[in-house]
């Protein structure tokens, strides 16, 4: 008996009696596992399948539409020649030298920007490429299987875990078909520890910790018995929510870019000839777009480090500090590093979704200046 009490007491964590209320909490909460299971491997590839479509910026239909801007494109390039022969009729300062090169630079903007954006999309391509897939092969089975202990398995080895060299012995494919309210049948005559399944722990009058029989029901109904799976609910819910989550945003994070890169090549080729007294904002442009493919990069670099995280954390963490860490590796990841923001100048977190929509503004301000509108 002293064996049972002991072991009911080392192992209470898992040990988990079937009543009415866990049964249905229990089956409330595998269907919200199966559920978010289903969500990550529906999202897993989206990084990868994101990654591969960055091509909006050579959609012929883009381009077309580009093409119907040509008429404005050389109205905006006469603007920009009578403003500067304004400037040099008021003796502004204006280096012809400069000028002369900016000039050179928005016809090669026109002409060769496509092609640059082309050829440098390759690169990054192989690029990512050369680090590999980043969706790391089905992982929800996994962080469901690494989280579920099986008490059938627990007592084949009569409880010395140092035996165990997993938590249980189902196929990582057949880990979501088990039966998630199976009891203990303590009739089962290959059981080595029947004697504690037909026992819970309880504390006597005097306060010290007992065992005694479990509960019998009426005509059967109601009895108590040991559920077989000891499933760590949060873990798993909280790994699959934050998983997701930061596939998700991360796929939005490069699809923006992606987006953003078609833009740029539309912008350049309007503040190519806006810009020809300063060719600065060009400059700036072009500098955009390089980092831009070489931030979708980075996330594919940062991505696949994060997964090599997860899995260290599996291995050498788990409970609150697993969860903290993993929380922790998608905040860099949804975030974009910061190294990124230092080095580029560009925030690849979701906070520069303010950061451009205040550039956009300014930019204007800073063109409705230069051509004297709204000047008294």
């Amino acid at each position: 008996m002293n064996d049972v009490l002991s072991k009911l007491i080392k192992y209470n964590s898992i040990l988990h009696i079937d009543n009415l209320f866990t049964w249905m909490m229990r089956n409330l909460g595998w269907a919200i596992v199966k559920l978010l299971c289903d969500l990550l491997n529906a999202v897993q590839g989206l990084i990868d399948g994101v990654l591969k479509l960055n091509t909006f910026f050579e959609n012929p239909d883009l381009q077309s539409f580009i093409d119907e801007f040509r008429p404005i494109l050389y109205l905006i390039l006469a603007i920009s020649i009578i403003f500067l022969g304004y400037q040099l009729m008021l003796n502004r300062k204006q280096k012809f030298f400069n000028l002369f090169n900016n000039i050179v630079l928005a016809i090669c903007i026109i002409v060769f920007l496509p092609i640059f954006m082309i050829e440098l999309n390759k690169i990054v391509l192989l690029a990512v490429n050369s680090t590999g897939s980043v969706s790391n092969g089905p992982i929800a089975n996994k962080i469901v299987k690494d989280n579920i202990e099986d008490l059938l398995l627990y007592d084949s080895v009569n409880f010395d875990t140092t035996k165990l060299t997993d938590k249980n012995n189902i196929p990582v494919d057949y880990i979501m078909n088990i039966d998630i309210t199976e009891n203990i049948d303590t009739s089962f005559n290959k059981l080595n520890n029947s004697d504690l399944f037909k026992k819970k722990l309880t504390v006597d009058k005097d306060g010290n910790q007992i065992a005694v029989d479990l509960s019998k029901g009426f005509l059967g109904v109601g009895d108590e018995n040991y559920y077989r799976f000891s499933v760590n609910f949060f873990t798993i819910i909280i790994t699959l929510i934050v998983l997701s989550a930061t596939y998700i945003l991360s796929s939005i994070k490069i699809a923006r870019i992606i987006f953003e890169l078609a833009f740029y090549k539309f912008f350049a080729a309007i503040a190519a000839f806006a810009d020809l007294s300063g060719g600065q904002k060009v400059k700036e442009i072009v500098k955009t777009i390089v980092n831009s493919f070489l931030v979708i990069f980075m996330i594919s670099v940062v991505f696949k480090m994060y997964m090599i995280f997860t899995t260290w954390a599996v291995n050498n963490s788990s409970g609150l500090i697993y969860l903290i860490l993993i929380i922790a590796g998608s905040f860099v990841v949804i975030d974009g590093p910061n190294i990124i923001e230092r080095i580029l100048g560009i925030d690849a977190g979701l906070r520069s979704s303010y950061k451009t929509v205040m550039g956009i503004y300014m930019g204007g301000k800073t063109a409705a200046s230069m051509f004297g509108i709204g000047r008294k």
